[in-house]
């Protein structure tokens, strides 16, 4: 069992160009907080096969906060955007020992891929 935290906080600075023209100039603020509980347990049910069960409970905060400097007609100048995200990801294995140094088994889990 075991939990996670992270936050993150950061700035944005980007530039849409035509050439020379400055389309858009964005500037603006970003705040991530990510929280989660996980857990693992194993069961031996018989001499050489074993049941992994598991979890992950994820909650995630997104605030963003964007001002944008436009040349473009008919555009908004400012976004103010925040999300928040619970996910549950279990997580079922089953595993079978060929000998004292040798397992083969199977994970079944449901994920999540990260924003990049």
């Amino acid at each position: 069992m075991g939990v996670y935290f992270a936050k993150y906080t950061g700035k944005t600075d980007d530039q849409f160009f035509n050439g020379a023209t400055t389309l858009i100039d964005v500037q603006g603020d970003i705040d991530i907080e990510n929280k989660a509980l996980f857990g693992e347990a194993n069961w031996r049910f018989q001499d050489r096969w074993e049941l992994t069960g598991g979890f992950r409970f994820d909650n995630e905060k997104n605030t963003t906060k964007l001002d944008y400097q436009t040349n473009l007609v008919n555009s908004a100048t400012d976004a103010n955007v925040s999300t928040e995200e619970d996910v549950f990801l279990p997580k079922l294995g089953l595993s079978y020992d060929l000998s004292d140094k040798q397992t083969v088994g199977i994970v079944w889990k449901k994920a999540i891929a990260a924003a990049v």
